[in-house]
């Protein structure tokens, strides 16, 4: 039975439709990065749980992350890595054995529902770019195919607006963003 839900995100039986949208979606991941841009309310965030729920029928590993609640580039990098490590923790082996496993405060498996932490030292908030570079190299050297859903990225954007008025911040994560968009774009191993 479908609940009647107003203003929450929507999940499993409670997303109908949007056949259409999904359909686009999935062509255009096959050649292409998409932003989904539209006001509040309309069903973003429940869309992107749908296509997390189903990306892999379509060979992909999905991450979801919501942003919202980040403040710092370093915040976005950890959560990252957390999400990343749960879904194949090789991954995480492997960086801490490269250069930027200098900044790795503590990495541990948390037993209890298979959760990892992650937690990098205070060296590591002037590295986030490398430690983000290093962690997509090491994504597009496994056997998946990453998805990337970032929910709430505007606000995660405005956050490092309101602590850096000029702009720079922001800009140099949207350059970020943009360069792993282009480094894996031709052979679609992280959309």
């Amino acid at each position: 039975m479908i609940t009647n839900k107003t203003g929450l995100p929507v999940h499993g039986d409670d997303f109908y439709d949007r056949i259409n949208e999904q359909t686009r979606i999935w062509e255009r991941l096959e050649t292409d990065n998409i932003l989904l841009l539209a006001p509040r309310r309309v069903g973003k965030t429940s869309l992107l749980h749908r296509i997390r729920q189903v990306a892999p029928e379509h060979g992909r590993e999905p991450v979801f992350l919501d942003v919202q609640d980040k403040v710092s580039e370093l915040g976005f990098v950890e959560k990252l890595f957390r999400t990343v490590a749960e879904i194949d923790r090789t991954v995480l082996r492997r960086l801490t054995k490269r250069e930027v496993g200098r900044f790795f405060k503590r990495v541990r498996r948390l037993s209890l529902f298979g959760a990892v932490e992650v937690e990098f030292d205070e060296a590591a908030a002037e590295h986030w770019a490398d430690l983000a570079h290093a962690l997509a190299e090491e994504m597009a050297r496994t056997e998946h195919r990453w998805l990337v859903l970032l929910d709430e990225l505007p606000v995660f954007i405005l956050a490092l607006l309101r602590s850096d008025p000029s702009g720079i911040r922001a800009r140099a994560f949207l350059n970020w963003l943009r360069e792993v968009r282009l480094s894996y774009a031709a052979d679609g191993r992280i959309r």
